[in-house]
């Protein structure tokens, strides 16, 4: 989402960027994060999660690049250059890292087994969604937002969840004892 805005809002300009290159770990194009929760939970068409493609190319001459399941490996600052997974070497007049995040998952035995999964990105939803085909329990630890709209996606999908939170209180950044309990 974040190179999307970006990637627009560079294209506003009155002297926008001849050309413009967007490499991405993921494969698929730009969607928007926020909505992954609805759609985890079945409220929406994964459709309507992609970003519009950008007119630029069209309106000021800006050529853009989308390079998708690719990631940069090394980046040489005196040369501008960065190197990717795919071997290809690109020369850069300015270099934005948008690095995205990942879901913090707790250092304990059998994080790293088949059925363990993060809600940070589309590959994880689709994991979860996947998981939830055949019904059965799920366990979410984390009861922060994120981990509630997991939860929550995950029993609207027909599975019986439980929320494992190390606070005495679920969302305890966001929320106090009194709306925690609500």
């Amino acid at each position: 989402m974040a190179a999307h805005r970006l990637v627009a809002t560079l294209c506003d300009k009155p002297r926008a960027p001849r050309r413009i290159t967007v490499i991405g770990e993921e494969t698929s194009h730009a969607y928007n994060r926020i909505l992954l929760s609805p759609w985890l939970a079945g409220e929406m068409q994964r459709d309507a999660l992609r970003l519009p493609e950008h007119a630029a190319t069209t309106q000021t001459g800006t050529r853009i690049e989308t390079r998708l399941g690719e990631r940069v490996t090394a980046i040489d600052r005196e040369a501008r250059r960065v190197t990717t997974d795919r071997g290809a070497s690109l020369d850069y007049d300015r270099l934005v890292l948008a690095t995205g995040s990942r879901s913090a998952m707790p250092p304990v035995p059998g994080v790293t087994l088949d059925g363990v999964h993060g809600f940070r990105d589309l590959g994880d939803a689709e994991a979860l969604a996947q998981a939830a085909r055949h019904g059965g329990r799920a366990v979410v630890i984390g009861g922060g937002l994120l981990g509630l709209e997991a939860a929550e996606g995950l029993r609207k999908r027909g599975m019986r969840v439980r929320v494992i939170q190390r606070r005495a209180r679920l969302m305890n950044r966001q929320l106090d004892a009194t709306a925690a309990g609500l």
